[in-house]
């Protein structure tokens, strides 16, 4: 005798992926997770404003990210560029959204175990949209157990398309995560876009928190400061994909 699992092949959920105006479709269901369709911050280009095609980046814990394109008032040069530490009220603060606090591992005075609730519901400070949140270690370990090869998105974005607890292949549930780069802790430039990837989880550890990376040969999980700036995938705050 044998037992048999049967898994929805639903790639979709019911769940949209809205920022204010923006419709940017439907969640994917991977496993237990349903994962948003594109990374936070993102915004497509539109005649000459060049958008956020990799999302903005984040240091950890903080509800605003920035841009990376010198171009953009969001790109934390110059004026933008606040020596840390700083209070960690700043971090979820409008009018220091396009501050970026350099020159420090941590870049609050005082670490907050619930800057980013680490799976345990969502915070004030999450900086993803309604009825979704920065996704756990744990999360991102599961997501990357099978993954394509080194390759580009339908944007020629280099990175890899990710399928969880399935075998890679054409056609069934996956998502892309492009190689967007990062900026360290001093915040002048952003480093290895097109060659490397950090995506932030919400598990964090002292001055640093987990993030998943990838770049061409090799996917891991590592830990970086938390006042580096990371990529943000989003999940759906009702994971089971079994409910939708």
């Amino acid at each position: 005798t044998c037992s048999v699992k049967v898994k929805s092949a639903t790639a979709v959920a019911n769940k949209k992926y809205i920022v204010g105006e923006a419709d940017y479709g439907y969640g994917i269901v991977i496993g237990d997770v349903v994962w948003a369709p594109v990374n936070c911050g993102y915004e497509p280009a539109n005649g000459e404003y060049k958008g956020y095609p990799y999302g903005k980046l984040y240091q950890w814990g903080r509800k605003y990210g920035q841009g990376y394109d010198s171009n953009d008032a969001s790109y934390p040069s110059g004026a933008n560029l606040v020596q840390g530490p700083v209070a960690p009220s700043w971090g979820s603060s409008a009018d220091y959204a396009e501050k970026f606090f350099y020159g420090t591992e941590n870049w609050c005075t005082n670490q907050i175990d619930d800057l980013w609730a680490d799976g345990n519901g969502k915070t004030t400070k999450d900086p993803c949209p309604e009825g979704w949140r920065v996704p756990t270690r744990d999360e991102l370990r599961s997501l990357s157990a099978n993954y394509s090869s080194w390759t580009k998105d339908s944007s020629e974005h280099n990175g890899y398309y990710f399928t969880g607890e399935y075998t890679y292949m054409e056609g069934i549930a996956q998502i892309f995560l492009p190689a967007a780069g990062y900026r360290d802790d001093d915040g002048w430039n952003v480093l290895s876009r097109g060659s490397l990837g950090h995506y932030w989880s919400s598990t964090w550890s002292n001055t640093s928190a987990y993030n998943h990376n990838l770049y061409g040969g090799r996917v891991d999980m590592s830990r970086f400061v938390l006042a580096g700036g990371c990529t943000v995938r989003c999940v759906q705050e009702q994971t089971s994909a079994a409910a939708q």
